[in-house]
């Protein structure tokens, strides 16, 4: 498991202030997926969080893939532009040669809204200062 964090982690290191997620199917379509804030908010709200999509993925089986694609990958795909049906981002996924690399990505943007808030940031662009009083 430690070589999969390792991955998770230098994944996360690489996609630091990407928003979105572009795919491009065989005929040249392009597909793009993000999580605005407030997405994630109500996906939060209907249970969908990191821990979920794991434990969830880690059942291994087919019904467990569909809920994780239906629940969690649907929506970062289904937004202003476009459209997606389940059988169109199946069918995506299906030909890409590293599908759990874009899952594991999509899971980094997922959490972007939160990571953002406490990660440390340069004190010198800081829009903000604190002190302790």
């Amino acid at each position: 498991m430690a070589g999969i964090d390792n991955d998770f982690d230098k994944l996360s290191k690489s996609m630091n202030g990407k928003s979105s997620i572009v795919i491009t199917d065989e005929n040249g379509v392009e597909y793009t997926a993000k999580f605005p804030r407030a997405l994630v908010k109500r996906m939060e709200d209907e249970g969908v969080t990191s821990e979920y999509i794991a434990d969830t993925l880690q059942k291994a089986t087919v019904s467990a893939t569909d809920e994780v694609f239906e629940r969690f990958v649907l929506p970062a795909f289904n937004n202003d532009c476009q459209k997606v049906t389940l059988e169109q981002l199946i069918d995506l996924f299906e030909g890409l040669n590293d599908p759990m690399t874009v899952i594991q990505a999509l899971i980094v943007l997922y959490m972007a809204p939160v990571t953002a808030l406490f990660e440390k940031k340069n004190p010198t662009k800081s829009r903000a200062k604190f002190r302790f009083v």
